[in-house]
């Protein structure tokens, strides 16, 4: 009896089902982790565009419009714009739209207008001064005061 040299067609199978779950888990992993990332992203970059709204409203920056005025951010469920003014105009031409990643969402629907000169948060209300940045797999608040300070950002 010669004696061949190999795998069975268990073996193989077995190895192949071990192999099918550990990139299940893998790839599951890094889906996870990529929802994380995006998230953290944009909070990062939404709370850099609050602080530039409210530092732009508190200079009296005029973009090189006559005379100094509020600036805003109004947030949308897939993306916030900032635009000038006491009020939030919609389909205004002079606004900035920023668009989150996919299955990125921020909410409540609602705007932040920042009061000239003192930067305070106009209108303010302390039922309404958090925002909520989710996916699927992650969430983060930001909670602000009246003054559009951040008390915490979890």
């Amino acid at each position: 009896m010669k004696w061949r040299a190999g795998f069975t067609l268990p073996e193989l199978i077995i190895v192949m089902g071990i192999l099918a779950i550990l990139f299940g888990f893998v790839s599951q992993s890094l889906i996870s982790s990529q929802h994380r990332i995006s998230v953290t992203s944009s909070v990062s970059q939404l709370v850099a565009d609050i602080k530039l709204q409210q530092s732009k409203t508190m200079w009296g920056d005029t973009e090189g419009r006559a005379a100094a005025d509020s600036y805003g951010i109004y947030l949308a469920s897939d993306q916030y714009i900032l635009f000038h003014g006491s009020t939030y105009p919609s389909g205004n031409s002079d606004d900035v739209t920023v668009s989150l990643d996919n299955n990125i969402t921020v909410g409540p629907q609602q705007a932040f207008i920042f009061a000239q000169g003192s930067g305070e948060i106009m209108n303010y209300d302390a039922n309404a001064d958090t925002i909520t940045i989710s996916s699927p797999s992650d969430s983060k608040t930001i909670e602000f005061n009246q003054y559009g300070i951040i008390v915490s950002e979890n």
